[in-house]
């Protein structure tokens, strides 16, 4: 019974490291249909030579959970990097995006500023400060609330 545990932890050893290498669910689930027939045949023709009081439905039931819970991982952990990519190119773009907006904005306008959610100036405008102060020394502008300037 021992080098049947070693044996049966070895396996699964296996079969949760090929999941996470792997991370395709469909061909994880496969596997471990596969491994669970041929656990079962193999349990089924060792189990009754065995002086032990371990039955096969208790391997079978083992091994079905092992395999349920490995299958679940692997989806889940598929399902959280394909979420993290597409929020990685989500932010690529909108970044993209914005950038381009900003280049059209300072073509067409003399003067573009950028606010926060507290009506703060997000960085420095120069140009902006050379605006409202009208000739006198331009003072910074970042983290400075808009409505100061009115």
């Amino acid at each position: 019974p021992s080098t049947l545990m070693f044996r049966s932890s070895t396996f699964l050893f296996c079969r949760i490291l090929s999941s996470v290498v792997v991370r395709r669910p469909c061909m994880v689930a496969g596997w471990q249909v596969a491994y669970f027939a041929v656990a079962w045949c193999r349990m089924a023709l060792i189990i009754p030579n065995m002086q032990s009081d371990i039955t096969l439905s208790m391997v079978l039931i083992w091994e079905a959970s092992w395999s349920l819970l490995i299958v679940i991982s692997t989806y889940y952990m598929k399902k959280s990097k394909r979420e993290a990519v597409y929020q990685k190119v989500k932010a690529t773009t909108l970044q993209g995006g914005c950038s381009a907006m900003e280049r059209l904005l300072d073509l067409m306008c003399d003067v573009v500023i950028e606010l926060g959610d507290d009506l703060c100036f997000r960085k420095h405008s120069p140009k902006f400060s050379a605006i409202v102060t009208a000739g006198g020394s331009p003072r910074a502008t970042k983290g400075v609330k808009f409505q100061d300037f009115l």
